[in-house]
């Protein structure tokens, strides 16, 4: 009887340890779904608000508003954000990659 005790527990045991990780897994999949929703969303403001920038050519007080309401919004979002390493070779590649491809002459940049 002890025996098949022992035998239960430890299978309990094995597929505990195997299930526990899985299901951190799947917290941090929803962590950086939630966080990815949030970087899409600011995304689509940012555009927003520069598509109306360089329709009307201006910079208004309503614009300067609806940019700073998304800075607050993107202060929130890395605040959530899980903290990871950062490969800097990649950032910088990706950087001037973004550089080669958009350069700043490119767009309206409205007067203070």
């Amino acid at each position: 009887m002890g025996g098949i005790i022992w035998k239960a527990l430890v299978t309990a045991a094995a597929f505990l340890a195997v299930v526990k990780p899985l299901a951190k897994l799947a917290d941090q999949v929803q962590r950086k779904s939630e966080v990815l929703a949030g970087w899409r969303l600011l995304d689509y403001g940012l555009r927003k608000l520069t598509v109306q920038i360089s329709q009307y050519m201006k910079y208004n007080d309503e614009m300067r508003n609806r940019f700073l309401s998304l800075m607050d919004t993107k202060a929130v979002i890395v605040q959530a954000e899980p903290l990871e390493s950062i490969d800097e070779r990649l950032r910088r590649r990706c950087f001037d990659q973004v550089n080669k491809e958009l350069p700043s002459e490119n767009f309206f940049v409205p007067g203070e």
